[in-house]
């Protein structure tokens, strides 16, 4: 079972006990130029659909740019300044939450979060979905104004239920964990295995009464 898309697609023959398990991806509809920022760590990646989408809703991409997880911030700081010489209205940022404190950093020394700047900062899920996990002195520093797009998850009682069970068992394991909350991914995560752990049981007790049916059978 995997809980993220696999690019391309697994071929349903070669594993056809693989099961994937994952989110719609939805896109956004932006009307001014865009300028598409993807800082690489592995994973899935998502802007070929992103470019396509843009491109079906006739939105100009200005540029792409891509930054990997092994640039230095001397190769990050130059990718940015070349991002300040172009003339657009929206960059869109989609990149793993690790690297995400690396480039708002970057991108705060050489000019590019300042107040009355040209660009509109817009990160995506993936982003803004471990954004509470981050060093909230490097968010308050140096992402203000920046928007972000982050899974809805309405508050209910198994969700505070769940989240005040793991907090409980990773503190017995050890106390310098803190959870505040529980990201989009770990719930996600949690719901597909139930449900799969679930599907399982009632398949093998639907096995086990058929099997019983046909004790009785010969048994008459």
């Amino acid at each position: 079972m995997s809980l993220s898309e696999s690019s391309p697609p697994l071929p349903l023959g070669k594993y056809p006990f693989f099961m994937e398990i994952h989110r719609k991806k939805l896109f956004i509809k932006l009307r001014p130029s865009v300028l598409l920022l993807k800082l690489s760590n592995g994973g899935i990646d998502i802007f070929p659909s992103l470019i396509n989408s843009f491109q079906e809703a006739n939105v100009n991409i200005a540029y792409k740019s891509c930054i990997t997880s092994s640039s230095t911030n001397e190769q990050i700081i130059e990718e940015l300044q070349k991002l300040k010489t172009l003339k657009t209205t929206v960059l869109l940022v989609h990149t793993s939450h690790y690297l995400m404190p690396c480039l708002f950093l970057n991108a705060k020394k050489v000019g590019m979060m300042s107040e009355g700047y040209i660009y509109a900062w817009i990160l995506t899920s993936s982003n803004m979905n471990f954004l509470h996990s981050k060093d909230l002195s490097v968010i308050e520093s140096s992402m203000q104004g920046v928007l972000g797009l982050k899974s809805y998850i309405p508050a209910s009682a198994s969700l505070q239920n769940l989240t005040t069970r793991l907090r409980r068992k990773f503190f017995m394991e050890d106390p310098n964990i803190e959870i505040r909350e529980l990201t989009a991914e770990e719930i996600w995560a949690y719901d597909a295995t139930w449900v799969l752990a679930e599907a399982v049981e009632r398949a093998r007790i639907s096995q086990t009464s058929q099997e019983n049916i046909e004790l009785d059978y010969w048994m008459i």
